[in-house]
């Protein structure tokens, strides 16, 4: 394998299947944790309402959204947001942290990729 384009494929096919083994471990983890009742799937929940503001932290997701220039991008900064937000107001702050770190690393991996030269 010399040809740097087929070098460079491999390795992107190989981030994409880390990628998506890392995403269906915490579908796993998130789906473990509603089953258990330690994960809220409320269409309000308190844990992502910005005091003070009467707004809740989709609001500023969404705002973020309409000038958002590249899709990944901004699914794995709006993720990271969100466990960001909510890690110590839940009770059990390790998992949202966790989930937080692989957005982030999503989102470095496909800034330097992206915007490499820019």
């Amino acid at each position: 394998m010399s040809d740097p384009l087929e070098a460079a494929l491999m390795n992107a096919k190989a981030e994409a299947e880390e990628w998506e083994r890392k995403y269906s471990e915490l579908v796993e983890v998130t789906a473990s944790r509603i089953a258990q009742g330690e994960e809220s799937h409320s269409p309000h929940p308190s844990h992502y309402v910005v005091p003070g503001l009467g707004i809740e932290l989709i609001d500023i997701i969404k705002a973020k959204g309409k000038i958002a220039t590249n899709c990944w991008e901004f699914f794995c900064w709006a993720s990271c947001l969100q466990y960001l937000w909510r890690f110590d107001l839940r009770g059990c702050p390790g998992p949202d942290l966790e989930k937080a770190m692989v957005y982030l690393t999503w989102l470095s991996d496909s800034v330097k990729m992206v915007h490499v030269g820019k």
